[in-house]
């Protein structure tokens, strides 16, 4: 005879999930939802930088290539979280068939200014870091979206870059954060 699960235990673990889970939304929710407004006026310490556009060449979408996506997927971590689409990394580099498609995927985008909706989403998941673990103030909230967007953002994001670089646009005296070869 097989051994009954114990439906009340269930249940309050269920609602246990469920109260934590709701006090969790409505703690974020308070903190996070509040308009804050910006005192320009204190910003005043960041210098006034005015690039001569007169010698710039236009910013054109180069065409992304399947090798950009390789090279890309080569410094991902394979088995990273996967968003809503449950695509991970690992998954993109196993299939470089796939690579071919992205790349006129995100090429068409470029050409549209029309990302997939799908991108705007994400799954919202609590991390607990110390303190009373009932506690929603206790979490971190950490955001997955979409594998294939970041991969996306990513590769326009290094050719944004690298046009800056290139027309010197970014001032390596001011900016040294997040820019290759700067630490």
């Amino acid at each position: 005879m097989s051994e009954v699960p114990n439906i009340h235990y269930m249940s309050a673990q269920f609602f246990q999930l469920l109260i934590k889970n709701w006090l969790t939304h409505i703690h974020y929710s308070k903190k996070y939802s509040n308009q804050v407004l910006i005192d320009f006026e204190r910003l005043n310490w960041i210098p006034e930088i005015r690039p001569s556009i007169d010698h710039l060449e236009k910013y054109t979408f180069l065409p992304i290539k399947p090798k950009d996506i390789k090279k890309r997927l080569m410094s991902k971590k394979s088995n990273s979280s996967p968003g809503p689409d449950s695509i991970t990394y690992g998954i993109l580099k196993k299939f470089p068939c796939c690579h071919h498609f992205l790349a006129t995927l995100f090429s068409k985008i470029n050409e549209s200014c029309i990302p997939p909706s799908s991108w705007t989403t994400c799954n919202v998941i609590p991390i607990y870091k110390n303190g009373e673990s009932n506690d929603p103030a206790n979490c971190r909230m950490i955001a997955l979206s979409s594998s294939i967007g970041k991969l996306y953002h990513q590769i326009l994001s290094g050719n944004l870059e690298n046009y800056l670089i290139k027309n010197n646009i970014i001032n390596s005296d001011l900016q040294k954060a997040f820019i290759k070869g700067n630490s």
